[in-house]
């Protein structure tokens, strides 16, 4: 039931947000077996998409609107953004409504979120840079590099100097 080229509006984001991460995490490291291995995860988030519940398109309400406002200003800035706070503020709400907008509306808190994107751009900053560890972190926003390890290590299972020397190895 899917037509290319269409678009679909789910009821669990996250959940596909994640296989695709994975692809991206599998396909830049490029072993032997990675492309099989993005091939599978295609499969699977097809088979998803297929079964997935779809959202009924919903009336156009307020707080969708400001869900949606929050968001692209996410996307726009996640690098100069550090925390919830200041985003909260750049969206002129509060922190607290900010959180149950993105649980409401995108299944992931914006804390997630905007963490999912730092840890996105830092790995395609060592995959495609010969930026080390720490001028990758300080390029997505963090002063300490052992924090963003961590982080990075939560996204995608690997520290972050591992993770690059793996893509260098296999380029």
């Amino acid at each position: 039931n899917l037509v290319p080229g269409s678009a679909r509006h789910l009821a669990a984001p996250a959940e596909i947000a994640g296989f695709l991460d994975l692809m991206i995490r599998y396909g830049t490291e490029q072993t032997p077996r990675s492309q099989t291995a993005c091939a599978r995860l295609l499969e699977l988030v097809c088979l998803r998409l297929a079964d997935a519940p779809v959202l009924e398109l919903q009336r156009r309400s307020a707080a969708r609107d400001t869900w949606q406002r929050c968001r692209q200003l996410l996307q726009d800035r996640f690098l100069k953004l550090a925390s919830l706070d200041e985003l909260a503020e750049a969206c002129e709400v509060d922190p607290a409504y900010l959180c149950r907008l993105f649980r409401r509306f995108d299944q992931q808190s914006p804390y997630q979120l905007l963490s999912r994107m730092k840890m996105n751009q830092a790995a395609t900053l060592l995959v495609r840079s010969a930026l080390s560890v720490k001028q990758a972190a300080e390029a997505v926003g963090y002063v300490d590099v052992y924090h963003f390890s961590r982080v990075f290590r939560r996204f995608h299972g690997v520290s972050p100097g591992r993770f690059a020397r793996a893509y260098r190895q296999g380029s």
